[in-house]
């Protein structure tokens, strides 16, 4: 038996790295189903006016801020709440 300092070892072969290919992109757009359906909005309102926070209803519904103003269409006060305008 030769000893192991003596024996030849092979190196093994490097593969060169393949590159994935970028995947062609469709043109077609999809709209997104609203998260909140608009039989909530009513309920949402009247939560609202109740004195839940725009921040509360965002988080119970799983939406944004954003989407809870909008779906109200009220002015908010400094606290965040959602309140009626005076006529």
């Amino acid at each position: 038996m030769t000893p192991v300092r003596d024996q030849k070892v092979e190196t093994p072969a490097i593969q060169e790295p393949t590159m994935a290919r970028p995947k062609p992109q469709s043109v077609v757009t999809k709209r997104r189903a609203p998260k909140i359906r608009a039989s909530e909005f009513a309920r949402i309102r009247t939560l609202a006016e109740y004195g839940m926070t725009l921040e509360q209803l965002a988080e119970n519904y799983g939406v944004s801020e954003r989407e809870i103003e909008r779906i109200l269409g009220l002015p908010v006060d400094d606290g965040g709440s959602a309140t009626v305008a005076a006529d």
